[in-house]
């Protein structure tokens, strides 16, 4: 927590992912499935893969506005704010200590449209009744009724 308030990104919602894979195509495919995550996300990170790791981030997920914590509530606290490759740049002389990068979520006209569009898809696929999915959704998601429906119904016209 204190790694985020201490970005200055928003809050709320957040999704804290913890350490990235390891091996570099691992590491695109977990990021390529966060690519449309509108909530800030945490990520760990060791200082000797943290250039390496960010440089991934930006790749996949563009450059979005970040903050690279060091040391949290140690005496050597720090946070690097700014863009994913303004970070790459401060890293090039190297860094030490406990990692957290905070990464601003995709931003969205409507906030989280492509979870719910993904969860109505596995709803729909688990067998649910459209009137069961349409409440599920709008409660979960903040998303109208109205707009569930016509993307329930235009996707169905279409298969």
């Amino acid at each position: 927590m204190p790694a985020l308030i201490l970005s200055g990104l928003p809050p709320y919602p957040f999704l804290f992912y913890g350490f990235l894979p390891e091996k570099q195509g691992e590491r695109e495919t977990a990021l390529r499935s966060l690519a449309d995550c509108p909530w800030t996300m945490l990520f760990y990170m060791s200082p000797h893969k943290a250039k390496r790791q960010t440089e991934d981030i930006l790749r996949v997920l563009g450059d979005r506005r970040a903050t690279l914590v060091r040391e949290i509530s140690k005496i050597y606290e720090e946070a690097r704010r700014g863009t994913l490759s303004s970070l790459i740049a401060s890293l090039e002389e190297g860094v030490r200590g406990e990692l957290v990068l905070v990464v601003e979520g995709r931003k969205s006209t409507v906030p989280g449209e492509a979870f719910w569009k993904k969860a109505a898809g596995r709803l729909l696929e688990d067998g649910l009744p459209t009137k069961e999915v349409v409440k599920i959704l709008s409660e979960e998601y903040g998303v109208s009724k109205n707009a569930v429906k016509s993307f329930l119904f235009g996707q169905t016209e279409e298969q």
